[in-house]
Order: C-alpha cells, then sequence, then structure tokens
C-alpha cells in the first residue's frame, strides 16, 4: 500500500493548498497521509473530516527544527493543537524580529523587499524567513532556499540574523505534552561533524518514539545505523517524502500493511 508521512502545504513552505495536496494523494491511490508542516497544526483540526472527504487516513502532524542545526522532529497524532501552536507564536513572535533585521540588511545591500511585501504573502500572523525566501525567489534574486542561504541570509553572509528554537528535549516534551508521539525527521540532515549516533540515542533518552527511514535521502550506512538503532530501543520507524512541490516531488512510498499498522497503534491508539 501507498503512504506518505511527511508532508508539506503551503502553510508552511510546499506550494499546494491542503485540499490540493489531499487530492493528489487520492489520485494517487495514497491509503495514510500525514500532513506535517514546519510550525504549524491549527488548520488541521477538522483532519477526520478531511480523511473522510478524500477516502484517506489523514494524520495531524507538524515539523518542529531543533536548536540543533539540521534536527527537526516531527510530532504525528497531537490532540491538543492549541498547545502547540501558543507555545509556537511565542518563538514566531521573537523572530520575526530578527526578520526585520534580515529585511533591513538586505535593503542596505541594494535588495528591493519591505516588510509590507513580506507580510502580504505570509501564511502567519509573523512573517518568518521561509517567507523572505519565497519573495527572494519570486523576485528571481535567488533560485531556491540553498541559493538564499548561500547569497543573503546564511550564516557569514551579510543579512544573516539567527532564528530562536527550542531546544530538542523541549520539542519532544511539547509534542508528547499535546498528546502526540515523536520522529526524528530525515536524520541523513544531521550534522556530519557530530556523532550522529550519539546524537538519536540521546534522543531516544529523552522519549524520541521513531526514526524517519526514506531510501532516496539516506546513505546506506545511515539506514543501517536507523535500522539497528529502532529495533534496539524498539522505537518505530516512520516513512515520509517531505512532500514540498508537486512539479518535482514524488508523493507516496510503498510500504507493507504490516508497517504501517505499527505505525498507526501507537499513533491512532487515541
Amino acid at each position: 500500500m501507498k503512504v506518505d508521512l511527511h508532508v508539506h502545504t503551503k502553510y508552511s513552505d510546499g506550494n499546494l493548498s491542503l485540499d490540493e495536496v489531499l487530492a493528489l494523494a487520492a489520485n494517487n491511490s495514497i491509503k495514510e497521509l500525514a500532513i506535517t508542516d514546519h510550525d504549524t497544526i491549527i488548520r488541521l483540526k477538522n483532519y477526520a473530516d478531511l480523511g473522510k472527504k478524500y477516502g484517506l487516513v489523514l494524520v495531524p502532524g507538524i515539523e518542529i527544527p531543533t536548536s540543533i542545526d539540521g534536527m527537526h522532529l516531527l510530532g504525528y497524532g497531537i490532540t491538543n493543537f492549541e498547545k502547540v501552536e501558543k507555545e509556537l507564536m511565542r518563538l514566531k513572535e521573537y523572530n520575526e524580529q530578527q526578520n526585520i533585521y534580515t529585511i533591513e540588511a538586505l535593503q542596505k545591500i541594494g535588495i528591493d523587499i519591505s516588510y509590507e511585501e513580506i507580510k502580504k504573502i505570509a501564511v502567519d500572523e509573523a512573517i518568518s524567513y521561509r517567507d523572505i525566501i519565497k519573495y527572494l525567489a519570486e523576485k528571481k534574486y535567488v533560485e531556491n532556499a540553498r541559493d538564499a542561504y548561500k547569497k543573503y541570509i546564511g550564516e557569514g553572509q551579510e543579512a544573516y540574523y539567527p532564528s530562536a528554537a527550542l531546544d530538542k528535549k523541549e520539542v519532544i516534551e511539547l509534542i508528547k505534552d499535546s498528546g502526540g508521539i515523536v520522529s526524528l525527521a530525515h536524520p541523513g540532515t544531521l550534522p556530519e561533524w557530530m556523532n550522529q549516533k550519539e546524537l538519536i540515542i540521546d534522543l531516544i533518552k529523552d522519549g524520541l518514539d521513531g526514526i524517519e527511514i526514506y531510501p532516496p535521502r539516506l546513505k546506506d550506512s545511515e539506514i543501517k545505523m536507523c535500522n539497528m538503532l529502532a529495533k534496539k530501543y524498539d522505537i518505530l520507524t516512520t516513512i515520509g517524502t517531505d512532500f514540498h512541490d508537486y512539479q518535482t516531488d514524488k508523493l507516496g512510498v510503498e510500504v507493507s500493511e504490516e508497517f504501517i499498522d505499527k505505525f498507526n497503534e501507537k499513533v491512532l491508539r487515541k
């Protein structure tokens, strides 16, 4: 059966609306889907009705960055959406000021940009660095996010102002206190200069419930390590494409019923 447990919409940095993603999933015979937008989940409050509408199991999810560069955590099955949204909005409001500094720095180097223009395309009340990247791409200053970091907003560049983030334990506690379980997103993006195995073991000690494994984004050695740790510590493996762009990304992964049943037993037990 086909599933996808890591999918983004335009409410973070995807390019399809929630309904467009669900329609695409239905047309591709996907049986189960998790929407995991960055730093927001509130638009999934009617997830059960939406799942029925499109003939699939829809899992409410979220992706939250940690203070460790490259370490993102996925939350699944959250029930207290307001608690998550309130905590993340507090961070967004702080980071909005950082992003205003970024806009001002971009103006100084000749970029035609303003807070008002970014506000028009912002998906949340507070503007984010993703909104800035989207604007820069639309105005052809950059080709994509990687280009934006390299030229303007990455560490060491003139318009770099770091965003605040929760530490890994705080993210795990927030998701669990809100009724969800936690899986490590794309472990291949963990810093190579750090001991990746030890980082994951630390996460497990903090309460991690699963590790995302999607072969196209992982080295064979990383897949072997993740499967070994999942078996040793009796945690889940999850799978998802990290879908963002319908023009370039493939939606859906073939899995066994046993695989998804194990996931559902833990996530949908409520």
